[in-house]
């Protein structure tokens, strides 16, 4: 009796060693969360010394890939802004992606989470009448902060001004699809973010190709082009 007494407390023990090693990794995930999504809260508000732009926009991906382009957790950031890109060319309206917070706070540590957050803020616009109300289940700022609650889905979208142009150099800076092929894009696209009173953007008529390119009818009409100063080239020499 005695040894089965024993028994019977050894088991209680364990089990009792046991709840408490799986309330102290419980708390030590959530004060992680608090403190991430802090982190994201702060990123979030930052002041910006500039307004969003194309030119920043192409500066911010080329520093991205080049820090955290070979990082697990960047191709699916990576490919779902590759595929905002892609949606938004040809489109007079502006187009939007929703992004859920956690790709943000769980896909490379605080320091690949503030330069994500500053190339999305670099060239695109949040946009907070999208992004509806925070969710149940995410975690917002500790009471004491002045952020307010996140969203259960941050909305960006480009501005208006930034045109196909933009887009086409923005993109080379970017992997293309065959380099990200194992990751699946991050988000979803909102096909008509536009708002009411922004200008038409500046659409490419002769449209996009396969992954982001110049169209095969652009690429014909550059050879065109190259072809024409050649010959004038040529015909200039002869001349003289």
């Amino acid at each position: 009796m005695a040894s089965a007494g024993g028994s019977d407390a050894d088991a209680a023990a364990d089990a009792a060693a046991l709840a408490s090693a799986n309330a102290e990794r419980a708390r030590f995930h959530a004060t992680l969360a608090e403190t991430q999504w802090r982190a994201l809260a702060d990123a979030l508000d930052a002041p910006t010394p500039e307004p969003p732009s194309a030119c920043a926009l192409r500066a911010s991906v080329k520093a991205f890939v080049a820090t955290h382009g070979r990082l697990p957790g960047s191709g699916p950031f990576l490919r779902g802004l590759r595929v905002l890109l892609e949606a938004q060319g040809g489109k007079p309206r502006v187009v939007a992606w929703r992004l859920d917070p956690a790709t943000l706070t769980q896909s490379g540590g605080e320091a690949w989470m503030r330069d994500a957050v500053l190339l999305l803020r670099s060239g695109l616009e949040r946009r907070e009448e999208l992004e509806g109300p925070p969710a149940p289940a995410v975690p917002s700022p500790a009471p004491a902060s002045d952020h307010r609650p996140l969203p259960a889905h941050l909305v960006w979208s480009l501005p208006a001004h930034v045109s196909d142009v933009d887009l086409y150099k923005i993109l080379a800076k970017l992997p293309d699809h065959a380099s990200l092929r194992e990751s699946g894009p991050a988000g979803a696209i909102v096909r008509d973010a536009g708002r009411d009173g922004d200008p038409p953007r500046d659409v490419e008529p002769l449209g996009f190709g396969g992954d982001c390119t110049p169209s095969v009818g652009k690429r014909r009409h550059v050879c065109c082009m190259i072809f024409v100063v050649a010959v004038a080239c040529v015909l200039a020499v002869a001349v003289r």
